[in-house]
């Protein structure tokens, strides 16, 4: 087996062959490195979500159920970030917590349409 090195530091690995760190210090460093990223990513994905959110209750709140892409009030909406999404025949519809969109293409320009709302559906 050839020489082995730590993940963290890149020291030669004595000792076990299945050893992945040259100390405790290392694979403790690691491992919260590895921690903080991937909770920043959650964090990152959730304000995407979080504005979507907010842009689509807005939308809903002023009776706004038809809106291109292009329209500078979508500017911040992310297309790719929403928390379930849902097969309807050939249309797929899409949901950012409780509110449901779909997005369809007229011509050259890409539409967001807002359904009612899960909290509308239940009263």
């Amino acid at each position: 087996m050839g020489e082995r090195y730590c993940r963290e530091c890149g020291a030669l690995i004595t000792g076990r062959a299945d050893k992945k760190f040259c100390s405790d210090m290392c694979r403790t460093s690691f491992h919260n490195r590895e921690y903080r990223r991937k909770k920043k990513e959650v964090a990152d994905v959730n304000s995407i979500l979080a504005a979507n959110r907010r842009i689509l209750e807005e939308l809903s709140e002023k009776g706004i159920a038809l809106l291109p892409l292009s329209d500078p009030r979508m500017q911040s909406f992310c297309t790719s970030h929403y928390t379930s999404a849902e097969q309807k025949g050939k249309h797929t519809i899409y949901h950012c917590y409780e509110y449901r969109y779909m997005i369809k293409r007229r011509g050259l320009t890409y539409f967001c349409y807002i359904c009612a709302s899960e909290s509308t559906k239940r009263d």
